[in-house]
């Protein structure tokens, strides 16, 4: 039988539904195409709670783009059954309004009723993204049901924020399909910037937190600031709506803890995909660098979703890129996918003996660019614990002399190599090496890697 599982996913990952039981969020492409339809849906987004509420997890957009559907897969190959709305024998899933606080408390609710109907059994908690922040206030309100708790397994938790939040509330994202433009980016913006949870997003008050490694907003002064409480970004025409929201964000969720506190948890940190690594507030605006590869893994820095910490935690870094076997990246939303999740689903969900997790990926735009000058090859090695392995050195076998790359008490490293002189080996334009990693007491030998080479 396997192990029960309550799945709480991120922002905005839940359909929100209309009394009728009819799906509103996502809106469908005739929603968003007829300007009169696309008033009305945005009027009613905004109109908090309103007439909405929660539905399940959003399992496709348009039956294609997986979203929750992708990790139903594979819990399916392993003895899970799940109906349509998410839950099963050994399932449940907890959609939940983010357009409300992450500490709303329905939505804590809805997560305490899904421990209790496995009882006595204890549940392994599946938590994605925002869904870490939900997580700990359920923690909070409900510390009886600890004993509950078998395990926690998170995937790129937002424990400490995230700029992708601040991006999307004060420029937006814009939406198209098929090359039709179906939402702009202020319309983007304003449709998330009256959200609760994409303030809770917002990094925390350095005053009153330990960020650790997470100093990624700063204010005009150069000293690390929160937008929750450094308001002097916000536009003028919007301070009437986000204002309450920061100040809501800075009073709830502006200390925070990095004590996890007893429970065992494996906690995945991604890192491989382009992140936004900084933010520096000025009047009525915020400046955003580049994104950069090496932050984190799409949308959560890795000095967030590592930040947590307490004596069962166990922190394993996973490269986001291109393996030989799967070469296309799994970024933040499907981080589950990545080759080098399978052995941590096994230990977790099938009690499979914990061994050390080394993996090593190209990076997915440099692999298949033939014109990059470099390509960049991400490499993890972590002890059954996550501490660093010892004395740990990669061996990269891509001439006659290996290449070693010692890892110096780390858990991460980077190989780049000038692409110049690689020619392929393992199909007509395919170059294809191998890496053997050794410590002390231990090693994994021929680890493949490739990329495209002429």
């Amino acid at each position: 039988m396997p192990k029960p599982i309550v799945f709480v996913p991120g922002f905005p990952a839940s359909e929100l539904r209309d009394a009728n039981g009819d799906t509103v969020f996502p809106p469908s492409p005739a929603d968003l195409l007829v300007s009169t339809r696309k008033r009305a849906f945005l009027a009613r987004m905004r109109k908090i709670p309103g007439d909405l509420v929660p539905g399940p997890p959003i399992r496709s957009v348009l039956g294609i783009a997986k979203q929750a559907q992708s990790l139903y897969d594979l819990l399916g190959h392993r003895g899970y059954q799940i109906t349509g709305d998410g839950d099963g024998p050994d399932f449940r899933a907890v959609g939940w309004d983010w357009r409300l606080g992450v500490d709303e408390p329905h939505t804590i609710a809805a997560v305490a009723d899904a421990v209790r109907s496995f009882a006595p059994r204890k549940v392994i908690f599946l938590i994605h993204s925002t869904g870490a922040l939900v997580f700990r206030a359920f923690l909070a309100a409900h510390p009886e049901l600890e004993a509950s708790i078998d395990h926690v397994l998170a995937f790129g938790g937002a424990w400490c924020g995230t700029l992708e939040a601040l991006f999307a509330v004060h420029r937006g994202h814009s939406e198209s399909i098929l090359g039709i433009k179906l939402l702009t980016e202020d319309e983007g913006a304003d449709l998330i910037g009256h959200t609760q949870a994409a303030y809770d997003l917002f990094p925390p008050d350095a005053a009153r937190t330990d960020l650790g490694e997470m100093q990624l907003v700063h204010g005009a002064d150069g000293k690390p600031a929160s937008p929750n409480v450094d308001l002097s970004w916000i536009k003028p025409d919007r301070l009437v709506y986000a204002k309450p929201l920061a100040d809501s964000a800075n009073e709830r969720l502006g200390k925070r803890d990095r004590e996890f506190g007893s429970l065992p948890m494996t906690n995945v940190v991604g890192w491989g995909g382009p992140t936004w690594p900084a933010a520096l507030l000025v009047k009525n605006d915020v400046v955003f660098p580049a994104e950069d590869k090496d932050f984190g893994d799409g949308t959560v820095p890795w000095a967030s979703a590592s930040w947590i910490q307490g004596p069962n935690v166990r922190t394993l870094f996973i490269p986001i890129g291109a393996f030989v076997a799967d070469p296309i990246p799994d970024l933040h939303a499907h981080m589950w996918e990545s080759l080098a999740v399978t052995q941590i689903l096994k230990e977790v969900l099938e009690n499979a003996p914990r061994t050390p997790l080394v993996a090593a990926a190209a990076d997915s735009d440099e692999a298949i660019d033939i014109d990059s000058e470099f390509v960049t090859i991400r490499l993890t090695a972590q002890s059954t614990d996550g501490k660093p392995l010892p004395d740990c050195v990669a061996l990269a076998k891509v001439g006659g002399t290996p290449i070693p790359v010692p890892f110096n008490g780390s858990t991460r490293k980077i190989l780049r190599l000038r692409r110049a002189g690689f020619h392929h080996n393992a199909s007509n334009d395919v170059f294809r090496f191998t890496i053997d990693f050794h410590w002390t007491g231990g090693s994994h030998l021929n680890f493949g890697v490739s990329f495209r080479a002429v």
